[in-house]
């Protein structure tokens, strides 16, 4: 314990031994080092220790004049990306996995968005930047574009096209792991004020890696479109010899619909889903908290 306003103290405490004692520390630095020393072995505090010092670096880019896409970087610790998405408020929250599973990513925020395939391809035809500076946009788009039907409610949040490019982002390559801010800064400066300000702000709303729960038994109702029988109809159909020499490649797909009343977090639920299916890309979407897209 030291006291702020008088000569630092130092307590003893010993009660399977009855040892009290009081000694007083002339030089607190060695104190100070140890429990700076100690924190960084922790990941909560190291995580809080690197948005900190991504806060801090945002300050000295005004005297810059870096102008256009500017990444942060930070190394973190942190146990689980599905954790540290589950405890985060901000949205749209975004994660994917590679396949080969040593990459994985997680994005906090909109630092911008593409809803249009024109602007799409305008953004693949640009020249590629510098090494390092290339924004990384995370999304999809529909497999009928023109397929808007009211009924396809559960894809509106994704329309034909959307891509974010996150302000916050978490990146593993190999065992690095490093806590990013995106900004993209023009060189007017009250745009760069503007933008330095959200990213502080996107920065200090960052939480720690919340603990991902074990899934309960859940009991549901299920509804398959289409039902059994047309399916087993549409396999018999297709499969037929005649039907195979004319089109030798179909892949079916049908939607089943799982209804609950119980609360299932999705993290919870990809963290559980992930060892099933460990050779398969993952990814997940979650643009507020009404819904979120899980797939692998």
């Amino acid at each position: 314990y030291l006291p702020p306003a008088r000569q630092p103290l130092y307590w003893a405490i010993r009660p399977d031994r009855g040892v009290r004692k009081r000694r007083t520390i002339t030089d607190p630095a060695p104190l100070l080092q140890f429990r700076r020393s100690a924190g960084h072995n922790h990941p909560c505090t190291h995580a809080m220790l690197a948005q900190t010092r991504l806060i801090d670096t945002l300050d000295s880019l005004l005297q810059t004049d870096l102008t256009g896409f500017v990444r942060l970087r930070e190394p973190i610790d942190i146990t689980s990306f599905l954790g540290w998405l589950k405890g985060q408020s901000l949205y749209p929250r975004v994660y994917w996995h590679a396949r080969e599973r040593d990459r994985e990513f997680a994005g906090l925020g909109c630092l911008r968005e593409i809803r249009d395939v024109a602007a799409l391809a305008e953004l693949n035809g640009r020249p590629k930047p510098a090494a390092g500076s290339w924004p990384r946009y995370y999304g999809g788009l529909a497999f009928d574009p023109l397929d808007q039907r009211e009924e396809s409610d559960h894809w509106r949040e994704f329309g034909a096209c959307r891509f974010i490019l996150p302000r916050i982002e978490l990146i593993r390559q190999g065992n690095q792991i490093e806590l990013v801010c995106n900004l993209w800064l023009e060189s007017e400066l009250e745009q760069r004020q503007e933008e330095l300000a959200a990213a502080r702000q996107a920065l200090s709303q960052v939480a720690p890696e919340a603990r991902l729960d074990r899934l309960p038994a859940i009991d549901f109702q299920r509804q398959d479109t289409p039902d059994r029988a047309t399916w087993s109809a549409l396999v018999e159909e297709l499969t037929d010899h005649d039907h195979l020499a004319q089109l030798p490649k179909v892949v079916l797909a049908r939607e089943s619909r799982l209804a609950t009343t119980q609360s299932v977090n999705p993290w919870d639920l990809l963290a559980a889903w992930q060892p099933r299916s460990q050779l398969c890309f993952h990814f997940a979407f979650a643009f507020s908290a009404d819904s979120c897209l899980l797939a692998s």
